[in-house]
C-alpha cells in the first residue's frame, strides 16, 4: 500500500480597495481565507491567504484668483470644479484631489474729464491741454480684490474775455453796477463758467448814456380815431399822450401830445336788380353782394352808399341736330356741321337772356353716275323701253347713304346699232365647204381696228358669227360692235365685211345702216362684188358716217 499526503501552503498579498481571489471580492485585510484544490498526488492541497488591503483617497482644494491659475501644468481662465489631479499615498494607492477654482477680473476702464484752464489727476498734476492716453493702475482696486486700470480722456477749455457796448437812455444797471447815468468804458463783470465750454468769461462794459426828449401833434378824423395806445376816440380832445420807446436820435423815447379835432361821416342806400353783372363805380360785380362807395362831405369826411346789389342769370341750354344737306334753325340756314347759338332775349324767368347752343351735324347726299351701252331698248328703275341715248336720267335713292341721306345716281345711256342689209335680187349662196367662217371689223376714228359680230336672219333663221349660212338664200346681215362703241358717235369709221367663199348673183349689194327711229347714217357703196363665179373671197368695204340725233 501506498501512502500520499495531502499538503498546505501560504500566500501572501498587498493590494490596494480590494483583491478578487478565486471568484470572492475581499475589501479590507485578513488571514483566514483558503483555498482546497489537489495535489499531484490526487491529496488535498490547502493554500492560506494572508491580505493586506490598503486604501486609496481623495480630497478638494480650494482656490480664488485673478484672471487665470496654472495649476499641474494646466493653465484656467475661468470658474471651474471640474479639474482632479492623481497622486500615491504613502500605502502606495491614488490620492485624487479635485480643484474648486474661482477665477475673477481685473477692470480696464475710462474716464472723461472736462476741465477749465489745468487739470490734476493721481500721480498726473498740472495738465494745461487736452489728452486722452493717460492712465492710472489702482493696485487690488476692484470688489473682488483684482487689479483696475483707468484711462483718462480729459479736454481742457480755456475761459474767455470780451467786450459788450451798451446805449441807453438816462440811466442803466448792469449786473453789479446799478444806477448808471453817465457814459463809461471801464465797468466788467465776471460770467462764471458761463462760455460754451462752461468756464469764466469775463466782460468789460462799454456805456454811452444818452436822454429823452418831448413833442406835440395834432390831428383833424372822422368818426372816430385811434392813436397808439388810445382807441376809439369819438370826440374832440387835446391832452393825449403818446410814449415812443426809443424813437429819438439816440434810441431813446420821445413823448407826444395829440392835439385831435373829430368830425363826422354820413351813409345811404341804393337797390339795383340786374342781370349776369352789374358795373357800379368801376367795378364789376358779376354776384348778388352789398358793396359801398365812399363820397367825401363837407367836414372831408366820408359819405359812404351801399348798394344792395341782386344778380340774377341768363340761362345757356344745348340741342342737337343730324341733319342731310342742310339745316334751317330761326331763320338761318346751315349747310355745314356747326355750332351756332341763338339768343332768347330776356326769355327766362328773371327777364334774362337765355342762349341756347346748337350741335349740328350735316351730312350730305351722294351723286355718282353709271354708264350703259345698249342695243334696241333699255329699263332702269323708273325709267322703262328706253330707246334713245341720254345723259340726264336720275334715280333717287331715298335715305340710302351710310349717313341716311339720299343718293342720286346719272345715267348715261349709249346706243350702238348699225347692220348692213343685202338687199334686192341678190341672192347669198354659201358652198358647201366654206374654207374659213365668216367675220368682219371696222377701224375706229382713231386708227384702232375693232372686232364686229355678224348676225344673219333669214326668215326664223338666225345665225350668228363665228358660225355661217350653209344654205342658199336672201340673208340680212346685221354686224355689231363688240367692244364699247361710244368712239362711234359723231365719227366716220371704215366698215369691212369678209364672208368666206360665196356666189353671188346679181352685178352688185347695197350697204345700209339701219340704227334707231332718233338716228340716221348715210353709207356710200364704194365696193363692188367682183367675179362672182367660183370661191372668190367678196371684199366689201363701206364708209359710213355715224351720228346720233340725242346726244
Amino acid at each position: 500500500m501506498t501512502v500520499n499526503y495531502s499538503n498546505t501552503g501560504d500566500t501572501t498579498a498587498v493590494v490596494c480597495d480590494s483583491l478578487a481571489w478565486y471568484g470572492t471580492t475581499y475589501t479590507s485585510s485578513t488571514s483566514l481565507p483558503s483555498h482546497t484544490s489537489t495535489n499531484v498526488a490526487g491529496c488535498d492541497s490547502v493554500v492560506t491567504l494572508h491580505l493586506t488591503v490598503n486604501y486609496s483617497n481623495t480630497g478638494d482644494t480650494t482656490a480664488v484668483v485673478c484672471d487665470s491659475m496654472a495649476w499641474y501644468g494646466v493653465t484656467y481662465t475661468s470658474s471651474t470644479s471640474l479639474p482632479s489631479h492623481t497622486s500615491t499615498n504613502v500605502a502606495g494607492c491614488d490620492s485624487v484631489v479635485t480643484l474648486h477654482l474661482t477665477v475673477n477680473y481685473h477692470n480696464a476702464g475710462d474716464t472723461t474729464a472736462v476741465e477749465c484752464d489745468q487739470f490734476s489727476w493721481w500721480e498726473h498734476t498740472g495738465l494745461t491741454a487736452s489728452v486722452d492716453t493717460l492712465t492710472h493702475f489702482f493696485a487690488g482696486g476692484n470688489q473682488w480684490g483684482c487689479d483696475s486700470t483707468v484711462t483718462l480722456h480729459l479736454t481742457v477749455n480755456y475761459q474767455n474775455t470780451g467786450d459788450t457796448t451798451a446805449v441807453e437812455c438816462d440811466q442803466f444797471s448792469w449786473y453789479e453796477h446799478s444806477g448808471i447815468t453817465a457814459s463809461v468804458d471801464t465797468l466788467t463783470h465776471l460770467f462764471a463758467g458761463a462760455n460754451q465750454w462752461g468756464c469764466d468769461s469775463t466782460v468789460t462794459l462799454d456805456l454811452t448814456i444818452n436822454y429823452q426828449n418831448t413833442g406835440d401833434t395834432s390831428a383833424v378824423e372822422c368818426d372816430s380815431f385811434s392813436w397808439y395806445e388810445h382807441t376809439d376816440i369819438t370826440s374832440s380832445i387835446n391832452t393825449l399822450t403818446h410814449l415812443f420807446a426809443g424813437a429819438n436820435q439816440w434810441g431813446c423815447d420821445s413823448t407826444v401830445t395829440l392835439a385831435l379835432t373829430v368830425n363826422y361821416s354820413n351813409t345811404g342806400d341804393t337797390n339795383a336788380v340786374e342781370c349776369d353783372h352789374f358795373t357800379w363805380y368801376g367795378t364789376d360785380y358779376t354776384a348778388t353782394a352789398t358793396p359801398t362807395h365812399v363820397f367825401t362831405n363837407i367836414d372831408n369826411c366820408d359819405s359812404m352808399v351801399t348798394l344792395h346789389l341782386t344778380v340774377n342769370y341768363q340761362n345757356t341750354g344745348d340741342t342737337t341736330a343730324v341733319e342731310c344737306d342742310q339745316f334751317t334753325w330761326y331763320g338761318t340756314n346751315y349747310t355745314a356741321t356747326d355750332d351756332p347759338t341763338h339768343l332768347f332775349a330776356g326769355g327766362n324767368q328773371w327777364g334774362c337772356d337765355s342762349t341756347l347752343t346748337l350741335h349740328l351735324t350735316v351730312h350730305y347726299q351722294n351723286t355718282g353716275d353709271t354708264t350703259a351701252v345698249e342695243c334696241d331698248q333699255f329699263s332702269w328703275w323708273e325709267h322703262t323701253g328706253l330707246t334713245v341715248s341720254s345723259n340726264n336720267l336720275t334715280h333717287l335713292f331715298t335715305g340710302g347713304n351710310q349717313w341716311g341721306c339720299d343718293s342720286t345716281v346719272t345715267l348715261h345711256l349709249r346706243y350702238a346699232l348699225f347692220a348692213t342689209d343685202w338687199s334686192g335680187p341678190t341672192t347669198v349662196i354659201y358652198n358647201s365647204a366654206p374654207q374659213t367662217a365668216l367675220g368682219a371689223t371696222y377701224v375706229d376714228d382713231t386708227g384702232r381696228t375693232q372686232q364686229v359680230t355678224l348676225t344673219f336672219t333669214n326668215g326664223s333663221e338666225v345665225i350668228t358669227t363665228p358660225n355661217y349660212p350653209v344654205t342658199a338664200g336672201v340673208w340680212n346681215v346685221l354686224a355689231r360692235p363688240i367692244l364699247p362703241v361710244d368712239s362711234l358717235y359723231g365719227s366716220t369709221s371704215t366698215l369691212t365685211i369678209l364672208p368666206a367663199a360665196v356666189y353671188v348673183s346679181g352685178a352688185e349689194a347695197q350697204i345700209a345702216k339701219v340704227v334707231d327711229g332718233n338716228a340716221t347714217a348715210v353709207v356710200t357703196d364704194i365696193g363692188t362684188l367682183n367675179n362672182i363665179q367660183g370661191s372668190d373671197e367678196l371684199t366689201h368695204t363701206t364708209t359710213a358716217a355715224f351720228n346720233d340725233a340725242t346726244v
